[in-house]
């Protein structure tokens, strides 16, 4: 998990410095820009909600 963890880390961090530079100015929105956004905020997404159910073809064995 350490992994998802680090990927989520650095994507907030993009958009947060992004989004901070748009506010003050210093960035504009143009096409390329706001694909990159929004691909850095699914990236962002599928990163903080991963879950790891383990293996389907395990199963417990329970006695009866």
């Amino acid at each position: 998990m350490h992994d998802m963890s680090t990927r989520y880390n650095s994507c907030n961090a993009v958009i947060t410095d992004t989004y901070d530079q748009q506010q003050r100015g210093r960035l504009q929105w143009n096409d390329r820009l706001k694909a990159r956004f929004l691909d850095t905020w699914i990236t962002r997404s599928d990163a903080q909600n991963y879950m790891i159910f383990g293996d389907p073809a395990a199963r417990l064995r329970i006695p009866s």
